[in-house]
């Protein structure tokens, strides 16, 4: 596999844009509640889910957060920068 290093912090220009989509499955989620342990029926159980105020599962919110990973990672700044 090929990897193309990214710019330096310096090398970052004032309005660089770099951006990341992803549409979240339910196996992001469960493999996600795997990971931390987090089994909150919020986010696992669509009937518990139902009940409440947002009558649907909602995603972790530190899975999202994770998502400027990518952008930050790969993306704008770029592999290998953070040496």
């Amino acid at each position: 596999m090929k990897f193309e290093l990214g710019k330096s912090y310096d090398q970052l220009q004032k309005g660089e844009e770099a951006s990341f989509s992803k549409t979240i499955t339910k196996t992001d989620v469960y493999l996600f509640a795997g990971i931390i342990g987090d089994f909150n029926p919020l986010h696992v159980n669509e009937a518990y889910a139902k009940q409440t105020s947002f009558k649907t599962r909602i995603v972790h919110g530190p899975l999202t957060e994770n998502l400027i990973a990518p952008v930050l990672g790969t993306k704008l700044q770029g592999l290998g920068q953070w040496q």
